[in-house]
């Protein structure tokens, strides 16, 4: 007995002229067109785009310039406009670093803050989330935090 894709090939190739609820072949071919058409105006649109978001500030992330231009993946951008989609990525993750680099230093501030106050509150004054914090600056735990301040201090100003 032949493979199964040999014997359905035929099957299927007559289903073709048969459109599913009935429409005609043609309808299904204008339909074809037109995402074809839609397709194609979102391609054409990628590099425009890119340029205004390169200047854009604060800059978008890929994924926020991906979901404006109707796309799923990033890599539909890195294919079709490459150079841009590297220089986008360079400016996100300059941006990245400096906010990143901003929070950490106002979380160092707060650790010095007397009375301390409570984790849910610098969380909310941050504009953060405990997962954030504890994932991107573990050494800023309350504990490592406290622990490290009190081994500077105790070696002096110069240590």
């Amino acid at each position: 007995m032949p493979p199964l894709r040999w014997t359905v090939l035929p099957q299927v190739s007559a289903m073709r002229s048969i459109a599913p609820s009935g429409r005609s072949a043609r309808s299904c071919a204008a339909l074809s067109g037109k995402i074809e058409g839609q397709r194609r105006a979102r391609v054409a649109a990628i590099e425009p785009t890119l340029e205004q978001a390169l200047q854009e500030s604060p800059p978008p992330s890929l994924r926020q310039v991906t979901k404006r231009l109707g796309f799923s993946a990033t890599c539909v951008l890195k294919a079709h406009a490459p150079d841009l989609y590297e220089r986008l990525k360079t400016h996100w993750q300059a941006y990245a670093r400096i906010r990143r680099t901003e929070l950490q230093n106002k979380l160092k501030a707060v650790l010095q803050e007397k009375p301390p106050p409570s984790l849910r509150s610098v969380y909310s004054r941050q504009g953060v989330t405990e997962s954030i914090v504890n994932t991107s600056f573990p050494d800023l735990r309350r504990g490592n935090w406290i622990a490290t301040s009190a081994i500077s201090a105790a070696a002096g100003p110069g240590a």
